[in-house]
């Protein structure tokens, strides 16, 4: 297999660049500052977020949910909480992930996740008229891959 890079054209500050197979600029760690500070920051809050959300525990029983439908989550619906699963997951069916603006969902899986082609992590509001959960607020921690 082979792997197509996009062809990157400069932005004259040097800081980022852009492509046509992105929407967003491209960063990367030999730009032009402040573009290398920038980019060790995120890797370190992500790292910080990891470690956090692999850390979270599953004590509490209203929040925590272990080895829902033995890792076998297609079709199902998620409320806010921290689900563990100490084996592999499949999804070969859409996700729903019902909550608010502030809920907060935590998925930790010791092995793979592996999904079927076209699968889509549908967001759905809950009833009480905040909006629907946040992409920033769904954390998946995974031990092997996610494919």
């Amino acid at each position: 297999q082979y792997v197509t890079l996009p062809v990157l054209t400069m932005d004259a500050s040097g800081e980022f660049a852009t492509t046509t197979q992105c929407d967003s600029p491209v960063f990367v760690g030999t730009y032009a500052p402040p573009t290398p500070a920038m980019l060790a920051d995120a890797l370190s809050d992500m790292d910080l977020a990891y470690a956090d959300a692999s850390g979270r525990s599953i004590s509490e029983p209203t929040i925590a949910f272990y080895e829902v439908l033995g890792g076998n989550i297609g079709g199902h619906t998620f409320t806010a909480g921290v689900y563990r699963w100490s084996s592999a997951v499949a999804i070969n069916s859409d996700v729903y992930i019902r909550g608010s603006v502030g809920d907060l969902f935590i998925f930790q899986v010791a092995a793979a996740v592996v999904t079927s082609g076209g699968i889509r992590v549908n967001l759905v509001e809950d009833n009480t008229g905040r909006g629907p959960p946040l992409a920033d607020n769904i954390v998946w921690t995974v031990g092997a891959h996610f494919v």
